[in-house]
């Protein structure tokens, strides 16, 4: 191997395509559940159900402080969470997972700014991926309006989501437990969204429908 290759973790991509396209697909599920919740209403039912299903999970794992810095991390996360509703309430779906596909582009320029070095390659990636987003959504057709509002909430969410990456990435202590991090991140989430909650002062979730988009 020589200096500048870097071994694939074949794991790590496997993951990762599976985590692109289960929020490819959440997001459609998401979109119908939004005429029944306010997109502050849907970050707490969200995490509601998922932090105490994750500790079930995880409760008799060795090492569970060690994930504890993950918590404001997730705090974070419930923030993001809610501009992507945000912005699928007021947006078409195709438009919003092309808007949001440039938080890659955030994700490197910030850790460029962090002393972060990428290879080439990955800035020539970018580069052809923003072009893509800037032709689709030049290209839009007349009968999708663009929804300034937003367009705005969606590029909020991908920076929000480029700096919860890169934070998270701070906080993960080597060794910590996978499952145990994210179970932090989901607990820290849950609080956050009790925060974001109080404004409306919640509904709860009614049908089968908002059930499944919630799932």
């Amino acid at each position: 191997m020589t200096g500048d290759t870097v071994p694939v973790k074949w794991r790590g991509v496997a993951w990762g395509a599976l985590s692109a396209c289960s929020s490819s697909l959440f997001v459609v599920f998401v979109r119908g559940v939004l005429g029944d919740l306010d997109p502050s209403d849907l970050v707490l039912w969200r995490f509601a159900l998922a932090a105490p299903l994750a500790w079930l999970f995880v409760a008799r794992r060795p090492g569970l402080a060690a994930g504890r810095p993950l918590f404001w991390t997730g705090t974070l996360f419930s923030v993001v969470a809610w501009a992507g509703f945000a912005a699928l309430d007021r947006l078409p779906v195709a438009l919003y997972i092309v808007i949001i596909s440039t938080y890659p582009a955030m994700v490197a320029v910030g850790g460029r700014l962090l002393g972060r070095r990428a290879h080439p390659r990955t800035w020539w990636g970018i580069g052809l991926g923003l072009a893509g987003v800037v032709l689709l959504v030049t290209q839009r057709s007349d009968d999708q309006p663009l929804v300034i509002t937003g367009v705005i909430l969606v590029v909020l969410n991908a920076a929000l989501y480029a700096a919860y990456i890169l934070w998270s990435e701070v906080r993960m202590r080597s060794g910590v437990d996978g499952l145990v991090a994210m179970t932090w991140s989901l607990t820290g989430s849950l609080a956050g969204a009790l925060v974001l909650v109080v404004p409306s002062g919640g509904t709860v979730p009614a049908g089968p429908g908002v059930g499944w988009g919630l799932a």
